[in-house]
């Protein structure tokens, strides 16, 4: 689906959040939309012509660049280097407990490098792909992805929302399966996916933290089911809903291809990365050259 991403600057603040003059937008949905129409249409009136705007498009789907660290039998300073940032915790109870501390650890970063540039979380649930057939599927937050033979037919800018292709092997199949998480409208606001190999781990996009180590499914705003299911033994899952776990999700702060640029690196006894890559991927969109101008 085409993108467009606008940063527009004003001269006084966006009143965004239900309380005003705050920073926190806890406004949503057609609210939000409405306060922003405002935004746009009070810059384009602006009589001083200083309402400085950025415009971006781009017809390739947006997705996020995201990545992911495992831990198994770790021990120690455990966790990761986020674009040459060291984010560690000190080991303690379980790998699943630790990860929970290694992805509050990055989520609590001030350093300019990571902060507000990736978030991450350990709430997760993996699928795998084992001899997919056509018409195989599996719900994810109640939205069916269901295999298909070949490329699917095109639908907006060249992909068929919500399937993926099955023709290849298990190792491409769940990296088709991936792509399709991170393509849906939907489902890609609150989840996103990273394989390796024959699986696919899903992470919480949105979560809420609570404590030192838990993160929890959002149930505010409109927020889907945590649900997962399949129709069988061939996209097998690893339970019932995303739930904490011994893996690290780090994700981009927003779609486009600039996410790509994230380096990620394991760190401590038992921890590796997910996929073995050296940096987040899979990020697209808003790869075009920007516009820049003023009312």
């Amino acid at each position: 689906m085409p993108t467009v991403s606008i940063q527009l600057r004003t001269r006084r603040p966006a009143d965004l959040g239900v309380t005003p003059g705050t920073t926190t937008i806890t406004r949503r949905r057609t609210e939000l939309l409405r306060r922003v129409a405002n935004l746009i249409r009070g810059g384009a009136a602006d009589v001083h012509s200083d309402s400085e705007y950025c415009i971006q498009y781009s017809s390739a789907d947006p997705s996020v660049a995201c990545g992911g660290l495992a831990i198994s039998s770790g021990s120690g300073t455990v966790g990761g280097t986020v674009n040459g940032v060291a984010c560690t915790a000190t080991w303690a109870t379980s790998d699943t407990n630790s990860a929970g501390l290694v992805a509050a650890a990055i989520n609590a970063s001030t350093n300019a490098l990571v902060a507000g540039l990736v978030s991450a979380t350990n709430l997760v649930a993996t699928v795998t792909a084992a001899t997919v057939v056509a018409g195989d599927w599996v719900d994810v937050c109640g939205v069916r992805f269901e295999a298909t033979t070949g490329t699917p037919a095109n639908t907006y800018s060249g992909r068929a929302l919500n399937t993926f292709d099955r023709s290849g092997t298990n190792t491409q199949t769940a990296t088709a399966l991936a792509a399709a998480v991170n393509n849906s409208p939907v489902v890609s606001r609150y989840i996103y996916a990273v394989s390796a190999a024959a699986v696919v781990y899903l992470f919480a996009r949105q979560s809420v933290f609570s404590g030192t180590v838990t993160f929890s499914w959002p149930t505010a705003n409109g927020a889907p089911p945590n649900t997962l299911t399949s129709n069988g033994s061939t996209l097998s899952l690893s339970g019932a809903a995303l739930a904490a776990g011994a893996f690290v999700g780090i994700c981009s702060a927003a779609e486009g291809v600039q996410g790509n640029q994230c380096t990620l690196a394991a760190s401590g006894t038992g921890v590796t990365t997910i996929n073995s890559n050296a940096r987040l991927v899979g990020g697209t969109g808003l790869a075009v050259l920007s516009i820049v101008d003023d009312a």
